[in-house]
Parts: C-alpha cells; sequence; structure tokens
C-alpha cells in the first residue's frame, strides 16, 4: 500500500518538475525565433518608428513580435524600458561611427564625474596618481573636441596641486593643508583623547580591479548585470532546486 501511494507521488513529482522545466525553458526556445540579421541583444541600436520617432537604447531582447529597449536618462541613473511591437516599427539600426564615438564619450565623461576632491580630507599619493593617468588624462588625449575638455582640464589640474602637495608630505584635515609633522602631533592629540581620526584609504582596488569609489557597488550597470545573470541561468537553478525537493521528499517518504 504504501509503496503505491509512493510511487504515485512519485509520478507527480516527476510530471510537475517537467511541466516547470518545460515553462522555465520556454523564453531560451522563444529567441530561437529571433530573425537572422537581428542584432546582438547588448547592442547599442537605433529604433525608428512608423511615425519617425527615434528610440536610442541597449537591444535586451528581439523576437518576430516585439523589440525591448533600456534606454538611459539622467547620467545613467534612470532606465526606461521600452517594449516596441514589430509592427510599429519601420527600422532598426546600429550606431553609425559618429554616434558611437558620441555614446562612448559621454559614457567616459559620466564615468570621471564620479572621482571627486575630498574637501575635507586628502587621498593617499598612488590614489592621486592613479585618477589622474588612468581617468582624466586619458579621457582629454582621447577626446580633445569634447565639450567637457575644458572642465576636465581644469579638474585634472586641481587633482595634479593637491597630488603635488601630498607628495611634499602635506596632509589635508579638516579642509586645512598641514606639514607631515603637524599631522603626527594631531593624530597623537586624538589617540590622547582617547579617539583617533578615521581616514578612508580610496587607494584601495576593487574587487573588479578598477579604482575604488563610492558609486562601485551602486551603479544601473551593476545591477543590469545581476539582472541579466539571474535571467539566464534562473531555469538551471529551477530545475536543480525541483529535484532537490523530489529527492527530499522521496528519501523521506520512505
Amino acid at each position: 500500500m504504501t509503496d503505491h501511494r509512493s510511487t504515485g507521488y512519485l509520478k507527480n513529482v516527476l510530471s510537475l518538475a517537467v511541466i516547470f522545466l518545460v515553462a522555465a525553458l520556454a523564453p531560451a526556445f522563444a529567441s530561437a525565433t529571433q530573425p537572422e540579421g537581428e542584432f546582438v541583444v547588448g547592442e547599442v541600436v537605433v529604433v525608428t518608428l512608423a511615425d519617425d520617432t527615434q528610440v536610442t537604447g541597449i537591444l535586451r531582447e528581439a523576437t518576430n513580435d516585439k523589440v525591448i529597449l533600456e534606454e538611459e536618462h539622467a547620467g545613467g541613473t534612470i532606465i526606461k524600458t521600452w517594449t516596441i511591437p514589430r509592427a510599429e516599427i519601420r527600422a532598426i539600426a546600429a550606431l553609425n561611427a559618429t554616434q558611437r564615438a558620441e555614446r562612448e564619450m559621454v559614457t567616459a565623461y559620466r564615468n570621471l564625474r564620479r572621482y571627486r576632491l575630498n574637501p575635507a580630507t586628502s587621498y593617499s599619493g598612488p590614489y592621486y596618481q592613479q585618477v589622474i593617468d588612468r581617468v582624466l588624462r586619458p579621457f582629454l588625449q582621447r577626446y580633445p573636441e569634447s565639450p567637457h575638455a575644458a572642465e576636465v582640464s581644469a579638474k585634472l589640474a586641481r587633482w595634479r596641486v593637491e597630488y603635488r602637495k601630498v607628495a611634499a608630505g602635506q596632509v589635508k584635515s579638516g579642509g586645512t593643508w598641514i606639514t607631515a609633522e603637524q599631522a603626527r602631533r594631531l593624530a597623537t592629540a586624538y589617540q590622547a583623547e582617547g579617539a583617533a581620526p578615521v581616514v578612508a584609504d580610496p587607494s584601495r582596488e576593487n574587487s573588479s580591479g578598477g579604482l575604488a569609489r563610492e558609486t562601485d557597488w551602486n551603479t544601473p550597470r551593476l545591477l543590469r548585470d545581476i539582472r541579466d545573470f539571474v535571467l539566464t541561468y534562473w531555469p538551471y537553478f529551477a530545475a536543480v532546486l525541483v529535484i532537490g525537493i523530489w529527492y527530499a521528499t522521496r528519501r523521506f517518504s520512505r
């Protein structure tokens, strides 16, 4: 009697697992219907609608029925998702060379704006040098005609001034530049009072190998990468979960 119930229950679990896996893998089969010659998911494209409106964004999905784009606003902090029926699309085109260069320049400018001098404290010498050599100078060398060139040049000059002061042994404390000896005396005074000033050292690199900054773990791109990973591999996670439930049920039903 128990064997018959266990066998029936096992069949129900397996049937449920098959149904669940079919449903989970349905998007993968649907993506196979993407027309040949279409653009690669993740590529930036320009979609022209039937009324001549143009939408520029990152292609997230393209099927025979619809196209899904992500359009960035406010420096990439706001993402608008467009789901456009194929019937409303007149043309889809990749960015031309000029558009691609413009987008790369905007992205590079948005990135360097995240690096700011601290009005209260100074950074370590290596951090100044890394920002100067890996962020600010490369932007001016690659985009000398950028409308932001004058702004970035002024920013580079300010970073160089502070870097020279730090290289000479000075330290910024409370917005005031003091000598290394004065900084040591100040630290000794803090310690005598039972508390030492906490100075963050942003010169360390983050886990991805890039320069550390406050926004490294709070960017829309990181969130999109996590989302894309989950959407890509969740059928496998689901399959493992179902098999695990089946195995546990079979084991404890004995």
